[in-house]
């Protein structure tokens, strides 16, 4: 029996074009990525209602939050033909720190979403370029339907986790995830 479920996880892996190690790298990149935006989306909506901010203002924060998104994404598809990796581990320290900022700053919440938006434009077009690249054309729907399942129930579990506590335990949660 050992055997036979080593010969299936090889032949499994091996159906997808990929190695093993190149597999689970992408597939927890793209996980984490879009649980992450999830997520963001969550803990802005969390604080401007613990802020009460009038429709206006949240309005303000929303445009913040996807202008930047928008803007540095064009930015990061323009970064996205430079070495990968290491930009990819500096992305990742960037979105810890930005996911960071509410429980060890008094920040202002345009800041904030500036600095989450920004962080995950500017690497999003890496991380799917990443994933282009370790990944053959014909499996790619296979290994993206993999990881949209395994993100959609991430993301359920996490949304319950993040509003069992206060916007700061969240937001360092938050930091933790990324």
């Amino acid at each position: 029996p050992r055997a036979v479920r080593h010969m299936l996880k090889k032949r499994w892996l091996d159906t997808l074009g990929i190695t093993r190690r190149g597999f689970f790298t992408v597939f927890i990149l793209l996980v984490n990525t879009f649980t992450w935006f999830y997520i963001t989306l969550l803990v802005i909506d969390g604080f401007l209602k613990a802020f009460n901010l009038t429709s206006t203002e949240a309005l303000a924060i929303w445009v913040t939050y996807y202008g930047t998104v928008i803007a540095s994404s064009v930015v990061g598809s323009v970064l996205s033909s430079i070495r990968r990796l290491p930009f990819l581990y500096a992305w990742m320290i960037l979105g810890t720190v930005s996911s960071l900022l509410p429980a060890l700053l008094n920040v202002v919440l345009h800041v904030w979403s500036f600095a989450l938006g920004f962080s995950l434009g500017i690497g999003m077009p890496i991380c799917l370029a990443y994933f282009a690249d370790h990944s053959t054309v014909e499996n790619r729907g296979r290994m993206s339907g993999i990881i949209f399942i395994t993100f959609n129930l991430s993301a359920a579990f996490l949304a319950i986790a993040f509003n069992l506590f206060d916007l700061t335990v969240g937001s360092v949660l938050f930091a933790i995830w990324r």
